[in-house]
């Protein structure tokens, strides 16, 4: 899953041999590439922590299980206390899924972030090639002196910046 959205993402990452004049698509671009492969990484390896997490979770729920049933079979011959450490494995069980629930919605988050900025690089993509068009149509007619780029959408400097991934995070 963590691939096709790395696909996906690369596939809308601009192309830098196209010379632009716009210098925040240009800006834009850079980033993207910067982050690109930071991102590529992360998210291999929340992949491989969340297979821990899980291979972790199954070898502790099997301790749990045959704790108890040494516990059952030795209660009347040898009393050992086991309780004590079945606690601490059900503590670590629910720390471990703790973890594991906060992997996934930091992954969730990369998904949705790597998203925002496919659909901002199609938008921005669309309207230089809109802007493009219209020129190349103005200089075959010859009226470049009225000629004026269409006018694009602003959006609020509050929202421009995407919401970090790691903000809400509780520390586990």
């Amino acid at each position: 899953m963590a691939e096709a959205s790395i696909v996906s993402a690369t596939a809308a990452a601009p192309q830098l041999s196209q010379p632009s004049s716009d210098p925040t698509a240009v800006l834009a671009s850079g980033l993207f590439q910067l982050l690109l492969p930071v991102v590529e990484q992360l998210e291999s390896s929340v992949d491989g922590v969340q297979t821990a997490q899980t291979a972790l979770k199954t070898n502790i729920e099997s301790l749990m299980t045959e704790l108890r049933q040494f516990n059952e079979v030795n209660a009347a011959t040898q009393p050992v206390n086991l309780d004590v450490y079945i606690k601490k494995l059900i503590t670590a069980r629910r720390r471990v899924t703790t973890v594991s629930n906060t992997l996934g919605e930091t992954q969730a988050r990369i998904q949705r972030l790597q998203q925002s900025i496919a659909k901002e690089q199609k938008r921005k993509k669309e309207t230089l090639d809109a802007v493009t068009i219209q020129a190349a149509a103005a200089a075959a007619t010859g009226q470049t002196k009225g000629f004026t780029a269409p006018a694009t959408q602003q959006q609020p400097e509050s929202s421009s910046v995407p919401p970090s991934p790691m903000q809400g995070m509780a520390s586990p």
